[in-house]
């Protein structure tokens, strides 16, 4: 009896105010966007030849290993404890500078997708405010396709309509 009470109370609630509700994919929405794409771009030119710099002299730094184990017999024990230590060292800053890379392409990665997400949101509610949405859910389970405003924030979101 309360349960049937409880929904009585929240159909009337649902009809006193109408409720107008939409969703969005939001994984297709940044996977699509032409602020992602351009992102990735930048990201690529921003890091690609670092990137290559450092693939270069891991490639560098095995040949030097291989050259190393290959003759290490015909060395000399101070030859040979020489050339470790020095391929121990570059090993050693090959890694920091792999690290260090790892953590600045993480950090510029943050930072863009905040600056993407910022301006998907604010299509969204713009969306929302112009057509009159009460409730907006992101990635549901299921929802009536007419409900979908995906496409409609991305056009949106390639007319440029929102400052970032």
């Amino acid at each position: 009896m309360v349960f049937g009470m409880g929904l009585i109370l929240v159909a009337g609630a649902a009809s006193a105010e109408q409720l107008k509700i939409a969703v969005v994919n939001s994984a297709a929405v940044v996977q699509e966007s032409p602020q992602y794409k351009a992102a990735k771009r930048e990201m690529k030119s921003e890091f690609g030849k670092r990137r290559k710099a450092l693939q270069a002299e891991g490639a560098e730094l095995r040949k030097d290993i291989a050259n190393y184990q290959k003759n290490q017999d015909v060395m000399t024990s101070s030859d040979r404890i020489k050339k470790e230590n020095k391929l121990l060292a570059e090993r050693n800053n090959l890694q920091y500078e792999q690290q260090k890379f790892q953590k600045d392409l993480q950090k510029r990665e943050r930072e863009l997708m905040v600056r993407i997400m910022r301006r998907i949101r604010g299509v969204i509610q713009e969306i929302a405010k112009r057509d009159g949405y009460t409730l907006i859910l992101q990635n549901p389970v299921y929802a009536a396709p007419s409900m979908d405003i995906t496409n409609e924030v991305l056009k949106r979101l390639h007319k440029g309509s929102v400052q970032k």
